[in-house]
């Protein structure tokens, strides 16, 4: 059977029109380890200190996930590269769930990237002196370790596109639950997802709330436009003097948000720095005019078009149709381990 397969040489052509997209969910936590490392070790010495010290090397890298699906030990392979320095590659027992997402990003033009950290020790030849005693004798060779920062595959980016209006998204932060979500399950449950869980853009508004003999002013929270829920007034204080200083040069504030649940019930938890913990180099660059930090539609591709074209977590079992990772106009069957030569015509 030929097999059809996505245009990769016409992909890696494009890469140039492509928008590096720093991978969500992990943060500081390399959860996952590559593989692969050791057939590797000339490309990764590229990141390492000369000589790498008797007590090791921690160095901590950008990198970017490639499919490589011409790779004869597995096609659901993924490359993890650091330029043009191929440093391993997922562990094959996680590839065929991550491949997907990431062919779906780079088809978005998306270029998919996650932090990582490199751990080297030195390796050496041992003598016995004159006096018996064992030594170590310096060499170049060296063994390593790579860790990803890279949460799990549907966790990577979030169910909806950036708010339309120019916005800031504020740095990532502690945790902050959102209250009064049972009230709005009608707008949340459209977001929940099978997985339980899912990353999404809210975005954060001071209003005025009219009590019976006073006001007070809360954070709304909401998702596309539809309100969600608010903040407690403590917690509004530490939010409200950043939205209103965003809002007073024509921005808003979006923040990153993680909705779990299912359709009866659903939460949602902010993670976003107060005002008090933003950098005064933060705040210089989100309200000046130039402001790298601010997005406006133009500048924001669609992240929901990506999602679309998502086939669901592959999963064992049952096994199904999914959207071909390789040829977007057909489905094949995965089953429940490897992709299949079974296809049908997507739609």
């Amino acid at each position: 059977m030929v097999r059809a397969s996505l245009d990769w040489g016409s992909m890696r052509a494009r890469a140039s029109d492509t928008v590096v997209f720093e991978l969500w969910g992990q943060r500081g936590w390399q959860r996952v380890d590559v593989a692969g490392t050791g057939y590797h070790l000339v490309d990764i010495a590229r990141f390492l200190p000369k000589p790498i010290p008797d007590t090791g090397a921690d160095v901590a890298v950008s990198v970017q996930l490639i499919p490589d699906p011409e790779n004869r030990h597995d096609r659901n392979a993924v490359k993890v590269m650091a330029g043009n320095a191929l440093l391993g590659h997922l562990p094959a027992e996680l590839a065929a769930a991550y491949q997907p997402r990431i062919v779906a990003l780079l088809k978005g033009g998306y270029a998919p990237q996650c932090g990582a950290r490199i751990r080297a020790w030195p390796e050496g030849n041992w003598m016995i002196d004159h006096r018996g005693d064992s030594q170590r004798v310096a060499t170049d060779r060296f063994q390593a370790s790579i860790g990803l920062d890279l949460a799990e595959p549907h966790m990577l980016f979030p169910l909806n596109p950036p708010p339309t209006p120019a916005h800031v998204v504020l740095p990532i932060g502690r945790s902050v639950q959102v209250n009064g979500t049972d009230a709005h399950m009608a707008t949340l449950r459209p977001w929940t997802r099978p997985e339980g869980e899912g990353w999404v853009h809210v975005t954060l508004h001071a209003i005025t709330l009219q009590l019976a003999r006073s006001t007070r002013r809360v954070v709304e929270v909401r998702l596309d436009g539809d309100r969600v829920g608010q903040l407690t007034p403590k917690m509004s204080g530490e939010f409200i003097p950043a939205v209103e200083a965003l809002e007073s040069v024509g921005l808003g504030t979006a923040v990153r948000a993680v909705l779990k649940g299912n359709a009866l019930k659903a939460d949602v938890n902010l993670f976003a720095v107060r005002s008090g913990e933003l950098s005064q180099e933060w705040l210089a660059e989100a309200l000046s005019s130039r402001s790298p930090a601010a997005s406006t539609p133009s500048q924001s591709p669609e992240l929901v078009d990506v999602l679309s074209a998502l086939p669901s977590e592959p999963s064992a079992p049952p096994a199904g149709w999914y959207l071909d990772p390789f040829d977007g106009s057909v489905l094949r069957w995965w089953d429940g381990a490897h992709w299949t030569d079974g296809t049908h015509p997507n739609g």
